[in-house]
């Protein structure tokens, strides 16, 4: 699981990699989704899904304050050894602002 509840998160990725408006949002992480609540959304896989405090636009059609979790990562700054943060670019010293 990438996120945690209460966890600040980014919206990184679309449905199989595509392309998505929700790339770069920010919302909050509420709580995970109850099982009804999931088949509901016709999500029917297994995958994690997060309760959020700001609608994000589904490719079906439609907000819902809803996403999945392999969709975000969180923005508290402590990745575990195992994780590897792709998204967020390296700046060097000499490159500060």
């Amino acid at each position: 699981m990438n996120c945690k509840q209460g966890d600040l998160a980014i919206f990184v990725r679309g449905r199989d990699g595509s392309k998505s408006p929700n790339i770069g949002k920010i919302f909050t992480c509420i709580r995970l989704a109850t099982k009804e609540e999931i088949e509901a959304t016709f999500i029917s896989d297994g995958r994690i899904v997060w309760i959020t405090d700001t609608p994000i636009k589904w490719a079906l059609g439609g907000n819902m304050c809803m996403v999945t979790d392999e969709a975000i990562r969180p923005l508290r700054g402590d990745l575990s050894n195992d994780e590897v943060d792709t998204e967020t670019p390296i700046i060097k010293e000499t490159e500060k602002c």
